[in-house]
């Protein structure tokens, strides 16, 4: 079931191109008083997993969650938080949006034997877990200081409070 249960919205969306996959990442920006993870999605048509090309871009959408620590009870997880999303913009045609809203917790920890594709950063990674509708946690992907897209350089590869740290997922879910 995986994250699959997340996307199967888009199939209502009023694109000209209908959606076929869909990939979110996640900002993880500490603040001074907690976390402000910001979700993006964005959705493809049946051509972009043969291409991979932005041509293929059929709509997105940008979910803001207000997160809250809790126990840290995702596997072999650091730190996790209970979020509740809010949707802050998209261009999806006609998206029931409560399906951009189904995180219901994030947690780092150990990175999942399960994921499929190449750790973005490899040896500086941590994993990133996700619970939908407060369901068992799930392999997300990896996370890593956001620095790491920039300089290379980052003030400490583990979570700290104050880097930001992005949460790069495993896969393309097929809608």
């Amino acid at each position: 079931m995986r994250l699959c249960a997340l996307l199967i919205f888009a199939v209502g969306c009023g694109q000209a191109t209908d959606p076929a996959w869909g990939v979110d990442t996640l900002t993880l920006e500490p603040i001074a008083d907690g976390l402000v993870p910001i979700q993006r999605w964005d959705v493809f048509d049946e051509d972009w997993m043969g291409s991979a090309s932005k041509r293929d871009h059929v709509c997105g959408a940008v979910v803001v969650l207000q997160a809250s620590e809790r126990d840290a009870d995702c596997p072999d997880c650091l730190v996790a938080w209970s979020t509740e999303g809010t949707l802050r913009e998209t261009d999806c045609e006609g998206v029931i949006e409560e399906a951009f809203l189904r995180v219901t917790a994030v947690g780092l920890g150990s990175v999942a034997g399960t994921l499929t594709n190449e750790d973005p950063h490899p040896g500086v990674s941590i994993g990133a877990w996700v619970q939908i509708d407060g369901s068992e946690w799930l392999p997300q992907g990896w996370a890593y200081p956001e620095s790491l897209d920039f300089s290379g350089s980052p003030a400490s590869v583990e979570w700290n409070d104050e880097e930001i740290f992005t949460v790069w997922p495993d896969a393309a879910w097929p809608l």
